[in-house]
């Protein structure tokens, strides 16, 4: 079943006198209970889709198409109502969790605040319980010392599990994890990726994984969809490593750059085409890509079952074979 289904979204800001595009006729879905991961170097438009899904997006930025939450469009919903739903039935876990959080409040106050706005029913003693109990959920041995701390008090892994905490306690269906973990060490990337396992398992909660870490990327998500310039390239179930589009097999083969140590690094040659110099009509990967022919731009066609790419010579050589 979709959950979120969202389809041709365009996203633009406002430049001086111009109009740029950064997001472009964007088509993807997420199940319900499913790990869906969005991947992509900085500035392939990542983290603008989740805000505009959040509507959370500045005045100058417009977003058009349709963004459907169980069959209802979040971008034509007045605002009084998308601030119902988020927290309550989508919410969303950013980057820094320092600037995230309230520094003047302590943690045990802005959890409550969570509640107190979303379920309103719950008595004072109800709400402590289930903020105790989320804490817990969310790797947090000692929550009721925690909720007497303010952020600056607790580590940059205690913060960003405080942040999943807030994010799940209302109990929502979708949970946007947006580049999440990449300022953590390495050691608490696994509790963190551990514990999001843990609650889409568990509780059923459908979360989309946002990140630039192709191993992060392998090691949590059920469906991937790589972005590139503002477009997606490809979408494919499990393994990246039967990815088809030459930017995706770019980004995978940098994942074993460790295996030789004599070996030079891999890496991407080229930069993002900016989007004041995007031509629609052309494949933005051509100025990187060592097949580039002068392609043309392509929507995703599915190669495979569940398996869709972008990318003209491959669905040439698809039709070919």
């Amino acid at each position: 079943m979709k959950l979120l289904d969202i389809k041709n979204l365009n996203i633009t800001v406002d430049d001086n006198d111009d109009e740029l595009n950064l997001v472009n006729n964007l088509n993807f879905h997420v199940k319900r209970g499913e790990i869906f991961g969005i991947v992509g170097e900085s500035g392939c438009g990542k983290s603008i889709t989740t805000k505009s899904i959040m509507r959370l997006l500045e005045p100058r930025f417009h977003s058009s198409g349709t963004i459907c939450y169980l069959g209802k469009n979040l971008l034509s919903i007045p605002e009084k109502e998308m601030c119902k739903m988020r927290g309550k039935n989508i919410s969303i876990v950013f980057q820094d969790a320092l600037s995230a959080l309230n520094p003047l409040k302590k943690i045990g106050k802005q959890l409550d605040e969570t509640l107190r706005i979303h379920i309103k029913h719950l008595s004072k003693e109800e709400r402590r319980k289930k903020i105790f109990e989320t804490l817990k959920e969310c790797d947090i041995s000692t929550p009721e010392e925690t909720c007497r701390k303010y952020p600056h008090e607790l580590s940059g892994g205690q913060r960003q599990r405080i942040l999943i905490a807030m994010a799940v306690i209302c109990e929502p269906c979708l949970i946007i994890c947006d580049e999440s973990t990449t300022a953590l060490d390495l050691r608490t990337q696994l509790r963190v990726i551990k514990l999001l396992k843990k609650l889409n398992k568990e509780k059923n909660m459908t979360i989309m994984f946002v990140s630039h870490d192709i191993a992060l990327i392998e090691s949590i998500c059920d469906r991937v969809m790589v972005m590139y310039a503002g477009r997606s390239v490809e979408i494919l179930e499990g393994t990246l490593k039967k990815a088809l589009h030459p930017y995706t097999r770019a980004l995978y083969s940098m994942l074993f750059s460790m295996e030789d140590k004599n070996k030079m690094l891999p890496y991407v040659v080229g930069t993002i085409i900016e989007p004041s110099k995007r031509n629609l009509n052309k494949c933005f990967f051509g100025n990187r890509c060592k097949y580039f022919n002068n392609c043309k731009e392509n929507d995703l066609v599915e190669i495979e079952k569940n398996h869709f790419v972008a990318c003209e010579k491959v669905i040439n050589d698809a039709t070919k074979g």
